[in-house]
């Protein structure tokens, strides 16, 4: 069995109420207002910036399947808290591990991944993330991964703050979208569009967070303001999924992964409970 992950200090991470998982568990997504606190998230974007750079021109990324369009999404940073050791404590802590145990039904869930995701101003070509779904480019056998979206600064709507489709996360597998023709769920599923609600415009503040199911369809659109958009995204799996073998740049780079088998790896900690 691989090690848990370390807790962090207790004050750090908020955890849900009631209310947050049946909403989380009715729409695959929900919104967390406070769920660090300003300066803690003020202090996740000064060593975010030290990796990154002020203007986050330093992307670290391997995703050679990208489209140049999407390449213009957004500039990201794979792994940051096998780097930094203050992004470590805030992404390996039992307390955020909690947060999306509770979500998913309090099922014990292992530590996926993190990423930094900058989305530019449109004019430096920050454009409009397309409508897609997470789950069907992941390596695992059954849903059930939360991803933890927290905004590092001020993401009103106009900055590229995400919408969701309600409920799609129940409808199973849409396919790998942003690899088709068409180009995105708008054009390979557009009946999701007609008989789904979408998520209101949210403005997040610091510290603020979405967490939604990875296989809710979702989008984020252009960011239309001079400034970039930071956020910091960790990602959490049901612990007892088992591994597909399908290409993913996470899982290429643990070795020893077994197909069909728990992915029982120091990279996947257990993450809640520790």
């Amino acid at each position: 069995m691989a090690s848990s992950i370390t807790s962090a200090a207790t004050d750090r991470v908020r955890q849900v109420t009631d209310e947050e998982m049946e909403f989380y568990d009715r729409n695959g997504w929900v919104y967390l207002p406070g769920l660090i606190s300003v300066s803690h998230a003020g202090r996740l974007l000064s060593h975010a910036k030290g990796l990154m750079g002020e203007d986050a021109s330093n992307a670290k990324t391997d995703k050679p399947n990208r489209s140049e369009d999407q390449r213009a999404w957004f500039g990201d940073y794979d792994e940051p808290s096998l780097g930094d050791p203050v992004l470590s404590e805030y992404a390996h802590s039992t307390e955020l591990g909690q947060v999306a145990s509770d979500l998913m039904g309090r099922v014990p869930v292992r530590f996926f991944q993190d990423q930094l995701l900058v989305k530019a101003p449109a004019a430096a070509g920050g454009g409009p993330t397309t409508w897609h779904h997470d789950m069907s480019y992941l390596p695992l056998d059954r849903n059930g991964v939360a991803h933890v979206w927290v905004a590092l600064v001020d993401v009103p709507p106009e900055k590229g703050s995400m919408r969701f489709l309600n409920g799609s996360h129940r409808l199973g597998l849409f396919g790998r979208s942003m690899f088709s023709d068409k180009g995105d769920l708008t054009q390979t599923h557009p009946k999701l569009f007609e008989t789904l609600t979408m998520s209101p415009p949210l403005h997040l503040a610091p510290g603020d967070a979405t967490v939604h199911d990875a296989s809710i369809a979702h989008y984020a659109p252009p960011n239309t303001t001079s400034e970039p958009r930071w956020a910091y995204l960790t990602a959490f799996f049901r612990a007892d999924a088992l591994y597909t073998g399908a290409e993913y740049r996470v899982t290429r780079r643990a070795e020893g992964l077994e197909v069909n088998k728990v992915l029982d790896h120091p990279r996947f900690p257990i993450a809640f409970p520790a």
